[in-house]
């Protein structure tokens, strides 16, 4: 079969060869990053934990959301006692006061804070925690959204181990389940991005870091001048800072159930679409992140270009491309599958082949309504979420 295009001959053949790389390239993608995260153990030493660590938790208007937290919290385990910093960014919803009232137990040491007024020039969140670190009595920062809930009693000893031998730890945050369409992009957008931060961070090329599960040595924030270069960004608290605080191997990543946090999704496709914005606007300073996030990008709209073009030049002969289709969707539901088990997430195999093409043109749209410069608001009741 040929095509014609003006004076230029394109041969089913031909074309073939660019589906084949396509596929090639996609597949070489999924397989990388997919056996990396499979292949990975933490290695603990069993012993007790000799360091004490302060949890930070910056919030806004998140009464709801705390009154579920604090209970988990109160539930910890930990080796040396620990100190919980909530700090209130001038919330409206009486949140202070249930933090206040709240009784904890013994070993748990909380103090709540409040900002009253903005400085100009750095975001709500960035505000908070600075406060939060400043008001640190221990060596250890761990951070964690008002939004995001422990899997399990020995998150906070599991997060902090990997700070005995280390200087950042970086954990995984999943979101609820929740029925729906919107549910189900919102979990393989989750899982996308957990593949590639897990999956190029094995692989020695460590990019970012989840806001709402991480942590990291209070006098490494202090000596590289905390948010200083980053509060052009209203993101930034976690991919930004990560990419100043890391060098060589002085971070760890805690990839077991009892490390995870799991996170409250968005409601509603316009609330997901802006804050895929801020990531993306986040995502300009982030060094070697627009290289990972573009090969990524590439890798799968090459292969969906490709193969969308295959059956235009084919004339819609299902005969030629269904195979191939067959193939890749295999090989990858069977990468989703085994991934999935590892970090926890909960995308849907069957609805794969039907979620990927939504999913990236809803991302190519979000990444050019994000080249604009423009205001990105911190929500009103806080998050940025990853």
């Amino acid at each position: 079969m040929v095509i014609i295009f003006g004076s230029n001959l394109i041969t089913i053949e031909a074309y073939l060869l660019i589906f084949f790389l396509a596929l090639g390239l996609n597949l070489l993608w999924w397989l990388s990053l997919s056996s990396s995260i499979l292949f990975y153990r933490n290695r603990d030493n069993p012993a007790r934990l000799k360091s004490k660590c302060s949890l930070i938790i910056p919030y806004r208007n998140e009464a709801q959301n705390l009154e579920r937290l604090l209970p988990i919290l109160n539930e910890q385990e930990f080796d040396e006692g620990i100190e919980i910093i909530f700090v209130d960014d001038r919330s409206s919803d009486g949140v202070k006061e249930l933090i206040d009232r709240f009784s904890f137990r013994a070993g748990i040491t909380a103090k709540s804070l409040r900002v009253e007024e903005l400085p100009k020039g750095i975001s709500g969140k960035k505000n908070a925690i600075n406060l939060g670190i400043e008001n640190a009595s221990n060596g250890n920062i761990l951070l964690l959204d008002a939004d995001s809930f422990p899997n399990s009693r020995k998150w906070l000893r599991n997060m902090n181990r990997g700070l005995e031998s280390k200087d950042i730890v970086l954990g995984i945050s999943n979101y609820e389940q929740k029925p729906g369409i919107l549910n189900q992009l919102i979990q393989l957008d989750t899982f996308l991005t957990g593949i590639q931060y897990l999956g190029w961070a094995f692989l020695g090329l460590p990019y970012m870091a989840l806001g709402r599960n991480w942590g990291y040595k209070k006098d490494l924030f202090i000596k590289q001048g905390g948010f200083k270069g980053t509060t052009t960004f209203m993101g930034g608290d976690d991919d930004l800072l990560f990419q100043k605080l890391k060098s060589k191997r002085n971070w760890e990543v805690r990839i077991e159930e009892e490390s995870r946090t799991s996170s409250v999704p968005e409601k509603s496709f316009s609330a997901w679409f802006r804050q895929k914005l801020r990531h993306l606007n986040s995502g300009k300073g982030y060094g070697l992140g627009p290289i990972v996030l573009s090969l990524t990008a590439a890798s799968n709209h090459f292969f969906l270009i490709s193969l969308l073009g295959l059956l235009i030049f084919s004339c819609w002969d299902l005969s030629i491309a269904w195979p191939w289709i067959l193939i890749r969707y295999l090989f990858v539901i069977l990468f989703l599958f085994l991934v999935q088990k590892r970090i926890g997430n909960r995308v849907n195999p069957v609805w794969f082949p039907i979620l990927e093409p939504i999913y990236w043109l809803f991302h190519l749209a979000a990444f050019f309504a994000s080249l604009p410069a423009s205001d990105l608001k911190w929500k009103e009741n806080f998050q940025v979420r990853h």
